[in-house]
């Protein structure tokens, strides 16, 4: 954990199981989410880790469950598991700033 981290964008960490397609899912929502950020704000990169390959990862991170997203800003770190299908609530579940707009762009 000592990479640094940007206090405002922060980072993301994707936790997956190898290749699957729920893994797959996840990181397309994640990456479809990231892309409605507002323009003004920068973009956090996405860091897949996979946890068959990356135990130690897995158990620094107290990896329980995959697909994860966990996302680092400053001190504060918020999760998520699933296949992120529903971005709303991603958004509300990592605290990334979006709009109901930009939200129902990104589901249309």
């Amino acid at each position: 954990m000592a990479a640094e981290v940007d206090s405002v964008s922060g980072r993301l960490l994707l936790f997956v199981a190898g290749d699957s397609p729920r893994a797959g899912r996840a990181e397309a929502n994640l990456r479809r989410l990231i892309s409605l950020l507002p323009a003004d704000l920068p973009r956090p990169e996405i860091e897949v880790i996979d946890v068959v390959q990356r135990a130690d990862l897995a158990e620094e991170w107290l990896v329980l469950a995959t697909p994860l997203v966990i996302r680092q800003v400053g001190d504060s770190v918020s999760r998520a598991v699933g296949d992120f299908a529903d971005l709303r609530r991603l958004a509300d579940a990592i605290n990334l700033p979006l709009s109901t707009e930009a939200l129902e762009k990104g589901l249309a």
